[in-house]
């Protein structure tokens, strides 16, 4: 899963990078890497008793919602995308900040 979860990040970042030159082939990227990105953290699962660790296990199924409606807009053209992105980018920092020192915690 932590190769798939990787490519899936790499071709979010190549739509980013992409979008600036070719409008047409970036959505695709964006679309495949937030479809990748969104099943690889619906497949993770935590049946600890942490209970930090599973809230922040169920805000990461969130995120990939983010991307997938960043995805969204980025095929209905325009910078609409962008805010999700930065949302999911965000959320994305606090909680591999999050299970970073949870499991320093168990």
């Amino acid at each position: 899963m932590k190769i798939l979860e990787r490519i899936a990040y790499l071709l979010i970042l190549a739509a980013v990078v992409v979008w600036m030159f070719s409008r047409t082939i970036a959505p695709w990227l964006m679309g495949v890497g937030a479809l990748g990105v969104l099943a690889t953290h619906l497949a993770q699962r935590y049946d600890g008793k942490n209970l930090r660790r599973r809230r922040i296990i169920r805000l990461r199924w969130l995120l990939g919602l983010f991307y997938c409606v960043s995805a969204y807009f980025m095929f209905k053209g325009g910078m609409d995308w962008l805010p999700f992105l930065c949302i999911a980018v965000v959320i994305e920092l606090y909680t591999l900040f999050v299970i970073s020192k949870t499991e320093t915690e168990d």
